[in-house]
């Protein structure tokens, strides 16, 4: 599964999805709105056709290059306070390197290819 949403996101959907199969390891991210200092939370946005377009060639390419049985990205966007889950990455693999690499680079990936814009939400 991949995809954008402006639900709440339950981390334990993707996590099954991937441990349905046989994989020898799944390594899961859970991206959350940290808290800063005068920061409420985020206004994450993108082109939802788009930016799961961008999700998935992503995914696609990590299960090429590190041979993943299964991989599931979810990106949440819209209003998020503090403490919202706003990503969830869950890669499975035959051994723990390949998992733990292609987790990262999915992650850098997003972040590289500016999928999601984020705006900071300040008190009024």
């Amino acid at each position: 599964m991949v995809g954008i949403t402006k639900e709440k996101i339950d981390v334990s959907t993707p996590l099954k999805e991937a441990a349905a199969g046989t994989s020898g390891a799944i390594v899961t991210f859970v991206g959350k709105v940290r808290s800063e200092e005068g920061v409420e939370g985020l206004e994450l946005k993108t082109d939802e056709t788009t930016g799961k377009a961008s999700l998935e060639k992503i995914a696609d390419e990590a299960k090429k290059r590190f041979g993943l049985s299964s991989v599931e990205v979810v990106h949440r966007v819209g209003e998020v306070s503090v403490g919202d889950t706003v990503l969830v990455v869950v890669a499975a693999a035959g051994d723990r390197s390949s998992a733990f690499q292609a987790c990262d680079y999915i992650i850098e990936e997003i972040k590289e290819r500016d999928v999601i814009t984020k705006r900071a939400l300040l008190p009024a």
